[in-house]
Order: structure tokens, then C-alpha cells, then sequence
């Protein structure tokens, strides 16, 4: 599968950041981030659609990563994803970062959103991103019954459950 690195290129450059060094700014690629799109191109190219990132903190991979869950939504109607995450506080956290991507871009490039809640976001191409929190006892169930075209785990180390790995 070949990625469509350009679009997705343009989209970032009108995406919108929250820096705690100096306040709202574009979202330029850093060299981390460039070298995970390299890789992940890559991995596309020779069919590999199962992506393991281990990394350092603090290099903007979920940034990153979050753009891409909201650019691959908005270019696939009806598509069903997920962001499964360790804590409410970090779905609560990526809600906002989504949130403020969808507000800093042009009404050309964002797709409405039906439902916003903290148990999905729903567009109104009829994609969506289920919120799943992979922390708790029922983690073993997570995921379920969705009929997910992908998932986007993060924090995996901090979920309480090893089942929700599996699940």
C-alpha cells in the first residue's frame, strides 16, 4: 500500500499546536517524527500494517500519531477506529489535542463531527474513533464486538490488564 505522504504533509502544516514553550504554533515535523513516517511508509510499502513503536518520551510520536488517526478518518468515510489509552486523563488529554486540530484547520480540510463525547468522536462521513480506556478489569473485553478497521494503542506498559493487549 503506498501512504499518501504529500497529503498527509499538507494536512499537518495546517494543524495547529498547543507548545508549552511558545503558545499555539504550526505543526512542523521534527526529525523523529520524519523518521517514524519514513518507517511507517516503509512498513505500508511491503504490505505490513502492524506498526510496534518503542521510543524515547518527549519526541512528538503521539502528536504525530494523533494527526494521522484524524487525517485517515477524515480521507476514509466510514472508517471505524479506536484510541485505546491507559487513564481517563490521557483520553481526556488526546480528546483535547484532536479537538484542537479540528478547530485550527481550514473548513476545506475537516470533515464535521456528529458526536463528540468521551466514548467516541463521530463525523459526518460516518468515520469514527471509539475512546477506550486499556487500564481497567474489563480491558480483557477491550475492543470487542467494534468492528475496528484499526486501532491505535498507546502507553501499552501502563495498561493494568495484559488481556486488553490480546483483546
Amino acid at each position: 500500500m503506498k501512504f499518501p505522504r504529500q497529503q498527509f504533509e499538507t494536512f499537518c502544516r495546517h494543524l495547529v499546536l498547543n507548545s508549552k514553550e511558545q503558545g499555539r504554533v504550526p505543526f512542523k515535523w521534527n526529525g523523529a517524527q520524519v523518521r517514524f513516517m519514513d518507517e511507517l511508509e516503509k512498513g505500508l510499502l511491503k504490505d505490513q500494517h502492524k506498526v510496534v513503536v518503542c521510543k524515547a518520551r518527549q519526541l512528538g510520536i503521539t502528536t504525530m500519531t494523533l494527526a494521522l488517526d484524524l487525517f485517515w478518518l477524515f480521507r476514509h468515510p466510514g472508517a471505524q477506529g479506536a484510541l485505546a489509552v491507559s487513564t481517563e486523563s490521557v483520553r481526556d488529554l488526546s480528546r483535547n489535542i484532536l479537538t484542537n486540530y479540528m478547530d485550527g484547520l481550514p473548513n476545506g480540510m475537516k470533515v464535521p463531527v456528529k458526536i463528540d463525547n468521551r466514548t467516541e468522536i463521530r463525523f459526518a462521513n460516518t468515520s469514527r474513533l471509539a475512546h477506550m480506556i486499556a487500564g481497567g478489569r474489563n480491558s480483557g473485553a477491550l475492543a470487542r464486538g467494534q468492528g475496528l478497521n484499526y486501532c491505535h494503542m498507546t502507553e501499552m506498559s501502563s495498561w493494568a490488564d495484559p488481556e486488553g493487549v490480546v483483546s
